[in-house]
């Protein structure tokens, strides 16, 4: 595969890299030594037996190199979500260079950028930044801290990034801004579909990408597996040392997000019903998906009532996480339950804006999945839940 010149990656030496291989049929993970990758196998060696195993039966390979521990405050996020957290970043022209460590630095093209965060926000600020991500822009735009509760934005050029500055320009005027003083960037880089996501890579340094393809390379004569060539979703492309990663998560082609689905009905309980009955209220204040800052999938918003999916074929457990999301800081404490066929699988209570509740519970094809939101008022106030990325997995 040749390599555009989008992402360059500094690598190191590799020696008899071990691997954990789980296996979506396998209750336990296979300790072995890497070989290769293909786009449809994975080449391991176990109890020195040559084992390939077909990625489309492979939920997660975990590398001998544990993710280091990283403190950086500097947050860039992707195009396809890929997320890194760099100890540096500077820019000349269309290229951006992060520095992942004291000797690795990746230069990326800034076109495949969508937000630079600079440094650590108050919750505030960050609620702030978030709605700023999500946000439609018509330029690049610079995120300025005017205080510890307020961002304000500024849309323009961004001309390039300097380690104690941005060079920007606004209305035809060039302005230093001094990255103390800013929240981030966002770049204006006009829509683009990503191509789909197979497995999720986190390299040494806690980096996280998406990646649509990946596979060895021979950089020289028997080392064709010390090399991994990866292909973004976003497009980009890049080389790293097998060395240089800690897993590959397989499970993103095994599974469906619910979010994706249609539901089949909804059924709303909210205590101020509409007087006059209008088609189609059910979709529009029935259950919504969104796309949480820095999520691999989408979650689902509801208010209260039931929201019903026809599980899916091959599918067998669903997981994921649930916490209030009113719109203002008013809420109404909630039961939320999870049924398959109206039993009752999960069930929680909500009722402090800072809970987050887990659950995972096995579904059955072609069952009806119910997610279910009850207030505890009979009129009640804020009565909103975020089912973040409930994800079935075969």
């Amino acid at each position: 595969m040749g390599l555009l010149p989008l992402i360059t990656l500094l690598v190191v030496g590799i020696q008899d890299l071990t691997v954990q291989v789980q296996e979506l049929q396998s209750a336990k993970p296979e300790s072995g030594s890497w070989v290769d990758i293909r786009p449809d196998v994975l080449n391991v060696r176990i109890n020195g037996q040559n084992k390939a195993v077909p990625i489309a039966g492979l939920k997660n390979l975990q590398f001998g190199n544990s993710a280091t521990s990283n403190t950086s405050e500097i947050v860039v996020l992707m195009q396809d979500g890929s997320r890194i957290l760099p100890r540096q970043i500077e820019s000349q022209g269309q290229n951006i260079q992060l520095q992942l460590s004291s000797d690795y630095s990746v230069t990326v093209a800034a076109n495949f950028v969508r937000t630079v965060q600079f440094q650590k926000l108050t919750e505030v600020q960050q609620t702030q930044w978030k709605a700023i991500q999500e946000s439609r822009i018509s330029g690049d735009t610079l995120v300025v801290i005017r205080s510890a509760e307020s961002l304000d934005k500024v849309e323009g050029v961004i001309a390039d990034i300097a380690l104690e500055k941005v060079n920007f320009e606004f209305n035809q005027t060039k302005i230093e801004a001094p990255r103390a003083k800013l929240a981030g960037l966002k770049f204006f880089n006009r829509p683009k579909e990503n191509q789909k996501v197979v497995a999720v890579i986190k390299d040494v340094w806690g980096n996280t990408w998406q990646a649509h393809r990946l596979a060895s390379t021979q950089e020289n004569a028997g080392s064709a597996g010390d090399y991994v060539d990866v292909v973004l979703a976003c497009g980009a492309e890049l080389r790293m040392r097998a060395s240089q990663l800690s897993s590959i998560d397989f499970s993103i082609g095994s599974l469906q997000y619910v979010a994706e689905l249609a539901a089949i009905s909804v059924d709303r309980s909210s205590g101020f019903a509409l007087k006059v009955p209008v088609d189609g209220s059910d979709q529009l204040l029935g259950p919504q998906a969104t796309r949480l800052p820095q999520s691999n999938g989408p979650s689902l918003r509801m208010s209260s009532g039931v929201a019903t999916f026809r599980v899916p074929a091959d599918y067998k457990s669903l997981s994921g996480r649930v916490y209030l999301s009113p719109d203002g800081q008013q809420f109404t404490p909630c039961l939320v339950q999870i049924k398959l066929e109206n039993a009752t699988l999960w069930e929680g209570k909500l009722g402090d804006l800072s809970q987050r509740l887990d659950f995972e519970v096995k579904i059955e094809a072609d069952q009806r999945l119910q997610f279910v939101v009850q207030p505890e008022s009979k009129y009640p106030v804020g009565d909103v839940v975020t089912w973040q990325e409930p994800r079935m997995l075969k």
